[in-house]
């Protein structure tokens, strides 16, 4: 955003897509009495190795609620931490603090939780939307974007534990068990790449769906249990039962309220789990037939 040439014209270089992942696992296999296991743990690395919004309600800097400049308003309330982000009645001619947020979290001007942004929409007058306290006004009449309000992207390190076991209940009878925990990396296709341009179009007030260069992988927590019974020297039937619960999945979402302008991306917070009941009967080639039903 911010480098010029010889001739002082802005370059608007955009740096290719280059994602790094490690990953390692260790895996041992042994018996004990009676028992088999199957333990192991793998150990990924995630680095998008790109930029970030620091925060994705905003495409300015504005002043926090521990900045002199926000204290010069008026006294902060105790319950309100120094990192929040300030809302005033007017962006060009700030005069009065109306509300402050911390993340998802947004507070009327005494510190309260609100879920009803009324205040802040209509505080001290203001009917022109949400009013952060904007460090360079000039920024937003000229939508200039500065790389000051982006971040590098927080690499995620995940550890994946893995248990199997089984052991024999007689000898026609076994029974299994295993946990696993797995995760997959955010698939690109457009939704994780940084792309400059589109905050700058948000800058000057053009909505739409943008990707999200800070997602982060998906998690799914796994068990089962299983049970299989010889029925003959030829068959045998099983039953198993499992849960699988699916975290930090992809949806798309509204970032309401974001300064200048609401737009949509995509986020983690779609989750889901999947329980079920399988039954498998099997019988090996017998008289020309051979049979797996489930």
């Amino acid at each position: 955003y911010d480098k010029k040439d010889a001739s002082n014209n802005f370059t608007r270089n955009i740096d290719a897509f280059r994602p790094t992942y490690v990953a390692g696992y260790i895996q041992d296999r042994f018996n004990f009495n009676d028992l088999t296991f199957n333990i192991g743990v793998r150990v990924d690395y995630f680095d998008a190795n790109q930029y970030v919004l620091k925060d994705k309600y905003l495409l300015f800097d504005a002043y926090r609620a521990g900045d002199q400049e926000a204290r010069n308003l008026g006294s902060i309330p105790t319950s309100v931490g120094n990192d929040y982000v300030v809302y005033v009645n007017s962006v060009s001619n700030p005069t009065q603090i109306v509300g402050y947020r911390n993340n998802d979290q947004w507070y009327d001007a005494q510190g309260n939780e609100i879920a009803d942004l009324t205040p802040l929409l209509e505080g001290g007058g203001n009917s022109s939307g949400i009013q952060p306290f904007i460090k360079n006004p000039n920024d937003v009449q000229n939508a200039i974007v500065r790389s000051d309000i982006f971040k590098r992207y927080d690499p995620q390190v995940n550890i994946m534990p893995r248990i199997a076991f089984a052991f024999p209940i007689s000898d026609e009878a076994n029974f299994k068990a295993h946990y696993d925990v797995l995760t997959q990396r955010p698939q690109d296709g457009g939704l994780l790449r940084f792309n400059p341009v589109s905050y700058r179009s948000l800058a000057q007030g053009v909505s739409g769906a943008v990707s999200n260069p800070d997602l982060k992988p998906e998690r799914t927590t796994e068990y089962e249990l299983s049970f299989q019974q010889r029925l003959s020297r030829s068959s045998a039937f099983s039953i198993s039962a499992f849960y699988r619960e699916l975290r930090n999945m992809i949806q798309i979402i509204n970032v309401q309220y974001a300064y200048p302008i609401t737009y949509s991306t995509y986020g983690n917070i779609d989750f889901g789990t999947t329980k079920g009941l399988s039954f498998a009967y099997d019988l090996r080639r017998t008289n020309n037939v051979r049979m797996s039903v489930s």
